[in-house]
């Protein structure tokens, strides 16, 4: 008899957290597609009925649970009936887990590139005694989600007491989110008062730190920071067993940071070359206009994902045509924009490149906008700055209003652009925009 398994409430709970991260309802026709089940099976499931063991796991992992386990509901003996082929289903690609946690799930069939990040991020997060804060920083679009998420499933059992994944631009705040996550996962309920008094939510989540069960290593990670004084009254306490990974834009002074910069050649190809993108095949028909078209996207992940993504779906489109439109439409190009509830996504990313660009833009002053806008007049990318001292100058002089040069006003504006990763310091008194920033840029000159 073919095991069957029904939902708990809790784990109903928990699938339905990460649904909602997913951006799918409750009927997904996509969700049942990938499994493959029907819609019949998946309104069972949510009606906590018994279904198919191998219909009940592929549910719950197509979103990311990896301890399908825990979502069972073993209260009735007949429900909970397995098979030694049941017993026996494993999740490919990852360990079995038995660490409680809440990645978001990951498009990504193959991951490249980063190898030597994964390793160096792993040393610093366990190279002190005390609490250890590492931020993955970069620009938008080179992958520090991405990366996060390896980080996260390929070390499920170095962390045996919680993987804890927070979101700062999620709807919930970072304190919500930390409560809702000892709730539901550590099955612990959060006081909201002591010894007669109420307690605000930063006491809250003290308590959570505090009363984490375990005294093993927990990983809280704490994804697209966009301002650290924010969430700094909720990290864990300094001397604690809890490793805080974060991933931003910015440039954030003491604290441990491992900048990413964008991929190689030979990376940038070997990710086009995946079957979900563009493949080996069509990659080695054009092997020049391949590379030429890695060098146009700059070597960005998110832009290699987007257009090779873009390639899987027009099969029939040649290199040079889609590196032609590119040329001529730049980021308006259709396959550099992520459409919105387009139901077929599966990639991490949530943005298009400009839109991940314009995260960074929108925290900008007026000042620093303009210095970034000047900076897309100049034919290269890489700028020798007493040009652009020279420019503003000669700007400065030429004002209606007889604006006076100001250098400290122009360094601040550098400042600004550098520590959001729009620029990089290339020693010998200059800087360097990466070729989608440039046209970035430009879009906002010529608006």
């Amino acid at each position: 008899m073919a095991a069957t398994l029904r939902a708990s409430e809790n784990g109903l709970k928990i699938v339905d957290e990460l649904r909602r991260k997913k951006g799918w309802s409750k009927r997904e026709k996509a969700w049942y597609q990938a499994v493959p089940t029907s819609e019949s099976t998946l309104k069972r499931f949510w009606e906590q009925k018994p279904i198919q063991q191998e219909a009940f796991v592929g549910i719950c992992t197509v979103l990311g649970v990896l301890n399908w386990e825990q979502i069972i509901d073993a209260s009735e003996p007949h429900i909970a009936e397995k098979s030694e082929t049941a017993v026996a289903t494993k999740i490919e690609n990852y360990p079995p887990a038995t660490t409680c946690q809440n990645i978001p799930y990951t498009g990504a069939i193959k991951f490249v590139g980063r190898q030597t990040q994964l390793e160096t991020l792993h040393q610093q997060l366990q190279q002190q005694e005390r609490i250890a804060i590492v931020a993955v920083a970069g620009m938008g679009g080179m992958g520090k989600t991405e990366l996060a998420v390896q980080y996260a499933y390929q070390h499920l059992n170095d962390y045996p007491d919680g993987i804890c994944w927070l979101e700062t631009g999620a709807k919930q705040n970072i304190y919500e989110q930390i409560i809702y996550f000892v709730q539901i996962h550590l099955r612990l309920e959060v006081p909201q008062e002591l010894g007669g008094k109420e307690l605000n939510f930063k006491q809250q989540v003290d308590w959570c730190w505090q009363n984490w069960t375990g005294t093993g290593f927990v990983l809280v990670v704490i994804d697209d920071l966009a301002e650290f004084p924010e969430i700094k009254p909720y990290l864990p306490p300094a001397k604690s067993r809890f490793k805080v990974l974060m991933t931003t834009r910015l440039k954030l002074t003491n604290i441990q940071t491992l900048s990413l910069d964008v991929l190689t050649l030979r990376a940038s190809l070997e990710l086009l070359e995946s079957e979900h993108l563009v493949g080996k095949d069509r990659i080695e028909q054009e092997p020049e206009t391949a590379n030429v078209l890695c060098e146009w996207l700059g070597y960005l992940p998110l832009g290699l994902e987007l257009v090779g993504r873009y390639l899987n779906q027009v099969p029939d489109l040649s290199l040079s045509v889609m590196l032609f439109r590119l040329q001529e439409k730049s980021l308006e190009h259709r396959s550099l924009i992520r459409q919105q509830n387009d139901p077929f996504w599966d990639l991490t990313a949530q943005r298009g490149v400009a839109a991940a660009f314009e995260l960074s833009w929108e925290k900008l002053d007026g000042n620093t906008k303009r210095l970034g806008k000047l900076l897309s007049l100049f034919a290269s990318t890489l700028i020798p700055w007493h040009l652009v001292e020279s420019v503003e100058q000669q700007r400065c002089q030429r004002s209606p209003k007889g604006e006076k040069f100001n250098p400290e006003n122009l360094e601040e504006a550098t400042m600004n652009l550098m520590s959001f990763h729009l620029i990089q310091y290339n020693g010998e008194q200059s800087y360097r925009l990466h070729s989608l920033i440039m046209a970035f840029l430009k879009s906002k000159l010529e608006a």
